[in-house]
């Protein structure tokens, strides 16, 4: 009950806020099998905003799309993607196991993932690998889609953004507030990268509340993961929270008024 009642305390206190950007978590936000076009597609045709997509290379520098390091929570296949062929990798059902009606779903490239993003709309980055030809291969297949203008790109791993910011200037970076310690840090990372947003895990928590009110008034624009309570959504949004990743985008969509 105590649960219950702190954050139904806060909202009951809270004034009108805007309404956040909706992320997709994993690319479905719960509409399909993650990192999937199908649940891509479901996600933008719903209404999404952006959509959160998490980036991997396999054996033969193919980007694909997966957020484990293995197929096995997927397709039961236990198998390394960075071990794997991307064609290997291409014949393994990852539709099943979510619902038996996307049956021969495939694992998507990042350019075809890229090919699916609506103008107005953005796809967001979680690159899961680092080096320097990540950010070469990255860089690439957003030149190759033309979608400069609808790529937010996080990379927690400082000499790879650095090598993918001199390659791609003009794309919008994400930060994340908790890899960096702190907000003063993520200010002075502010200054070289000129990040679009800033992340942070929502925990919902009273604490993560005051830390979004200290980041706005740093100037950062915070971007909350994963947040599927649609009560702690709107508290959050409250605070500044300027876009959230959720696995029920249907339902925030709804109750935002979407």
């Amino acid at each position: 009950m105590k649960r219950l009642l702190i954050p139904l305390l806060i909202l009951l206190a809270a004034p009108i806020f805007a309404r956040p950007l909706v992320i997709a978590h994993r690319a479905s936000g719960g509409f399909g099998p993650e990192n999937t076009i199908a649940g891509a597609k479901a996600a933008w045709k719903a209404g999404a905003d952006i959509i959160e997509i998490d980036v991997r290379l396999t054996k033969d520098n193919k980007a694909v799309l997966l957020h484990n390091p293995n197929t096995i929570d997927y397709t039961g296949i236990d198998l390394n993607v960075a071990d794997a062929t991307f064609a290997r990798l291409r014949a393994m059902d990852f539709g099943t196991d979510f619902d038996p009606k996307y049956k021969g779903a495939r694992i998507p490239t990042l350019q075809e993932m890229l090919m699916t993003v609506p103008k107005g709309r953005y796809v967001f980055f979680d690159t899961k690998v680092f080096g320097e030809k990540v950010a070469e291969i990255i860089a690439a297949n957003i030149k190759a889609t033309r979608t400069e203008d609808r790529c937010l790109v996080q990379i927690n791993d400082l000499d790879t953004l650095r090598a993918f910011h001199k390659l791609m200037p003009n794309v919008k970076l994400v930060g994340d507030v908790d890899r960096y310690g702190t907000v003063e840090n993520s200010v002075e990372l502010d200054k070289e990268f000129h990040y679009e947003y800033v992340n942070f895990h929502a925990l919902y928590s009273p604490d993560r509340v005051e830390l979004v009110k200290k980041m706005v008034a740093a100037g950062m624009k915070p971007l909350g993961w994963s947040i599927d309570s649609v009560v702690w959504a709107r508290i959050f949004a409250d605070a500044g929270m300027k876009a959230f990743m959720t696995n029920r985008a249907e339902v925030m969509l709804r109750a935002f008024d979407k």
